[in-house]
């Protein structure tokens, strides 16, 4: 595998998939991206997205927390751009915390990529007594649709989830603030994710998928299919643009499960499904089109890889991309237009063009960053 930051390696093992004579030159749609330096560092690195798809640093990046040394987990935005929420692990010493353990939400400026903090953040999550040390959730989290909540199953320190954390979104300054909203039963598992049109959060774990639907004045969790088996462990998630189709990640055994997500939230496997993948999948990224999806997992102890996926889960087909297979990343994200895919490891970020036909990837640009050695830590903003 190639040595991380290493320029040369990288070059020679990483442009994969070629296209000649592209038409038209694509443009990107995405505006900006973030990502965290790496473990401990409590800041967010921002980058502003070229028309195209080529990455410029933001004025003052890295913006920081105000959290000490945490270790960032998980980054998410609203389908708007308005706002970017930081999920925090707190690190410590000798029984001393460095950091804390919460969540730090900024908003973004429109014009620059800049990050301010968000009134009331960071939110530090609360600790045991006799405990110096805030009790950590590492459950995913994740902004309904329409930008009004954001929902956390509520576990701590790798207890079960008795629910969720609901957090109201003010639409103007992007401040959270915890509710008394919650699920009217307990989530199946720490992994989240929402349909874009704000109506469901689905949630996975312990071989298990489930839908709940949203209450958009309360924020209230009502759970209205599964749990259902998805033949497997259960883990990240991605839920097509248009609402028809969820995906399962089994990390441990190395596949996806497809399901056909009908009007009112229900779920129903594809024919064929579940489909081969790496095992250990990290996080999973679809194109706008849902033809291509793209999987970072690390199947073994100290490699990382990111492979693209032909999909079409109505004629239950599901191949691998020749032309789509990297070796050494930890992180992968898409441009809004599907056109781009941003592929990184720690201090890398490398822009890929996506073949529209096939799904290849060829690579067009690197600078140092935004970039992470975690896979739910970089995001893009429309």
């Amino acid at each position: 595998m190639p040595t991380p930051g290493s320029m040369s390696a990288l070059s020679a093992n990483r442009t994969v998939g070629s296209d000649p004579s592209p038409s038209p030159t694509p443009t990107s749609a995405s505006l900006f991206i973030y990502g965290t330096p790496g473990f401990e560092s409590g800041s967010v690195q921002a980058g502003r997205i070229n028309s195209d798809g080529t990455v410029s640093a933001v004025a003052g990046s890295p913006f920081d927390e105000s959290v000490g040394q945490s270790d960032i987990i998980q980054i998410i935005t609203d389908n708007r751009g308005r706002f970017v929420y930081v999920l925090n692990q707190a690190a410590g010493a000798f029984g001393v915390p460095l950091g804390i353990s919460g969540i730090c939400g900024f908003s973004i400026d429109q014009s620059t990529g800049a990050l301010t903090k968000v009134p009331g953040s960071p939110i530090v999550f609360p600790t045991s007594p006799g405990n110096v040390f805030p009790n950590g959730n590492s459950n995913g989290m994740v902004l309904d649709g329409a930008g009004h909540f954001l929902f956390q199953p509520n576990g701590r320190n790798g207890n079960a989830s008795t629910g969720f954390d609901v957090y109201a979104v003010d639409p103007s300054t992007g401040m959270l603030t915890l509710t008394k909203a919650n699920s009217n039963v307990a989530p199946v598992g720490r992994f989240t994710a929402a349909s874009r049109d704000g109506r469901f959060v689905f949630n996975a774990g312990n071989g298990m998928a489930e839908v709940f639907a949203v209450d958009q004045a309360s924020g209230r969790l009502t759970l209205i299919a599964g749990p259902v088996s998805t033949s497997g462990s259960a883990g990240p998630m991605a839920v097509t643009a248009g609402g028809d189709f969820l995906y399962v990640a089994n990390q441990k055994e190395g596949t996806v499960a497809v399901f056909a997500i009908g009007e009112t939230g229900t779920l129903n496997p594809v024919a064929g499904s579940p489909f081969s993948i790496d095992t250990g999948a990290g996080f999973l990224a679809l194109t706008p089109d849902a033809r291509f999806l793209y999987v970072q997992a690390h199947p073994a102890p100290g490699n990382n890889t990111v492979k693209g996926y032909a999909v079409n889960p109505v004629e239950a087909s599901f191949k691998p991309i020749a032309g789509a297979v990297l070796q050494g990343f930890t992180t992968v994200a898409m441009d809004a237009s599907g056109k781009f895919a941003y592929i990184s490891d720690v201090g890398d970020l490398f822009t890929y063009a996506i073949d529209p036909h096939t799904g290849a990837l060829t690579q067009l640009a690197h600078t140092s960053g935004p970039s992470s050695d975690d896979e739910q830590d970089v995001v893009t903003v429309p």
